[in-house]
């Protein structure tokens, strides 16, 4: 297993949204040489990187809760 290499993006992305969080869940990268230590999840209004959600490398499943609840 090599740290030296990016890895590729995990892959079955799935979101699921309700009107006041996103459900996020995937497999990871098809390369098993490269080591992963984690996932950081980034969401914001407008900006996706305002706010960061960090996840263990084990972990295929991240709830963020407590968004404002949308309107149409």
């Amino acid at each position: 297993m090599t740290e030296s290499v990016v890895p590729g993006k995990p892959t079955s992305l799935r979101l699921r949204a309700t009107s006041t969080s996103i459900i996020a869940s995937w497999t990871p990268a098809r390369d098993r040489d490269v080591v992963i230590r984690g996932y950081v999840l980034g969401y914001g209004v407008g900006i996706p990187d305002i706010y960061r959600q960090v996840v263990s490398a084990t972990q295929r499943y991240c709830a963020v809760k407590s968004l404002r609840e949308t309107s149409i």
